[in-house]
């Protein structure tokens, strides 16, 4: 019989025992650090355990504080990204739903190349995106510049925001609402209908954003990562099959969110059509509804030049 035990990331490599057995076989209270060496586990003493920590203060001590961080995870990371995004909304205390869509890179922890430069930089990819579109679903935001919040990229109006760190990590958001994902859809009491067309464009766009411009000036994987904010209470949120019609796709049976909050993530594929379509598959999950529900999914892609002949271009 074979047991496999999944490798520990290495800052979570150490385990504490309160209660061990001694040498009596009798239990003992107080803790010991077992170390294993090859198919031995080994009790350092408590001498030893001294001299390590001591050895580790010191070793600290040398440190300039920019090389001593706290490990945490990067769902973590994401999640106080987009609380920090939300603080400058008041989409939280109104209990509005919203849809987000978050980007990391895996290793890269330095400045992203370029961040502030407004003519080829980060800076200009957000402030003049290349969109599909000029009166289409993006974060474009005419006439509202990024401006810098400790350090990081942000653009924000009242219905969508986006937020790019300076290690590249990208955090946007779009309201769940009637003049925004459920554009053209008016509300049936506390229901609303999310636009199939807004989802699919304002999707594509993001990753159409991300995947050229952000993750080339950080080298490595990256991961992608869609949430779903209060999509039942106080408003359920519903999205309909599509009714096999891109000219007009509300017509079909509406679903509505099996939860009020959803988080999935998958690895980057570095393709905007394909990130596109990785998100809705996740974003159509949630409504118990297959991908294929979308009109604009051609296989295991978005295809642009759908979305584009539904909306007459």
């Amino acid at each position: 019989m074979v047991i496999e035990v999944q490798p520990l990331a290495r800052h979570e490599r150490y385990a504490m025992v309160c209660r061990f057995l001694n040498a009596d076989d009798h239990l003992d209270e107080g803790f010991a650090v077992p170390i294993r060496h090859g198919d031995r586990t080994t009790y350092p003493s408590a001498e030893e355990l001294h001299r390590l920590i001591t050895d580790g203060r010191r070793f600290q001590d040398l440190l300039p504080t920019t090389f001593i961080r706290q490990p945490v995870s990067a769902a973590a990371t994401l999640d106080d990204r987009l609380e920090q995004l939300l603080r400058r909304t008041t989409w939280n205390e109104q209990e509005l739903p919203v849809l987000s869509w978050q980007s990391s890179p895996e290793q890269h922890e330095g400045l992203l190349e370029d961040m502030y430069d407004r003519k080829n930089g980060v800076y200009a990819a957000l402030d003049r995106p290349e969109i599909l579109r000029e009166s289409g679903f993006n974060f474009e935001m005419l006439g509202d510049p990024p401006r810098i919040d400790d350090g990081a990229l942000v653009k924000l109006e009242g219905r969508r925001a986006i937020r790019v760190e300076p290690n590249g990590t990208v955090t946007a958001a779009a309201l769940g609402s009637s003049d925004m994902l459920g554009w053209a859809s008016r509300p049936q009491g506390t229901i609303q209908r999310l636009n199939v067309i807004v989802l699919t464009e304002m999707t594509l766009e993001y990753y159409r954003l991300i995947d050229q411009h952000i993750m080339p000036r950080a080298p490595g994987p990256w991961r992608h990562r869609i949430q779903a904010l209060r999509f039942q209470e106080p408003t359920t949120i519903t999205l309909g099959t599509g009714g096999g019609n891109p000219q007009f796709p509300f017509h079909g049976e509406a679903r509505q969110a099996s939860a009020q909050n959803w988080d999935r993530s998958w690895v980057a594929a570095e393709d905007p059509e394909r990130d596109a379509y990785e998100a809705l598959v996740r974003i159509y999950a949630l409504f118990g509804l297959p991908a294929c529900a979308d009109p604009f999914i051609d296989g295991n892609r978005v295809s642009t030049e759908a979305l584009l002949a539904s909306v007459g271009r």
